[in-house]
């Protein structure tokens, strides 16, 4: 049993709380999206490691709405390893990032375009794209994706000049930056 009286004063009133909101898999489609947040976890095996990325929708009827990305960078599958730099790489491309220095959150705060689809009743990232590249792909110039999207701020800041190397895998004993 759990006394809920001390909880909420004098016991719990259902009347005066708003009803959860609707979280079910939004449709497939190009959304434009800023990252909030980024957060390097073990793998549930603790063989592991990888990068939990939190994008938000900017705009459009499902604006607010949260994507989840996990990028596995530190895993004995040597081809989830490669899909993780391949992921991060495009990526930094459709955010006009060409070297990341240091730290995923070097990413925060700057948009792209997130293609999604419903997978087993979940969204899910498909791809990345900047607005050059999702126009390229509709033969067309630069404009709001169609759909359920709309066009959202461009990054403000300049990407950095310099060209990334292609990610390497850890070395034996590296300690991720959070395990510091």
């Amino acid at each position: 049993m759990a006394d809920l009286s001390g909880l909420f004063g004098g016991g719990f009133d259902a009347t005066q709380v708003e009803p959860r909101a609707d979280y079910s898999a939004m449709p497939a489609g190009v959304y434009p999206v800023v990252l909030e947040k980024t957060e390097g976890k073990n793998t549930k095996s603790g063989q592991g490691w990888y990068v939990a990325f939190t994008f938000v929708i900017v705009d459009g009827k499902f604006k607010g709405r949260k994507l989840w990305d996990n990028v596995n960078f530190c895993n004995p599958n040597e081809d989830c390893v490669k899909m993780a730099h391949k992921t991060l790489g495009e990526m930094c491309r459709a955010m006009g990032v060409k070297k990341v220095e240091r730290d995923t959150d070097e990413l925060v705060g700057l948009t792209c375009l997130a293609r999604v689809k419903v997978r087993e009743d979940r969204n899910e990232i498909a791809e990345y794209l900047s607005y050059d590249q999702w126009a390229a792909k509709q033969g067309e110039q630069a404009k709001a994706p169609a759909g359920p999207a709309m066009t959202p701020p461009q990054n403000e800041t300049a990407p950095p000049a310099a060209t990334a190397a292609p990610p390497t895998a850890p070395a034996a004993g590296f300690t991720p930056p959070w395990k510091k």
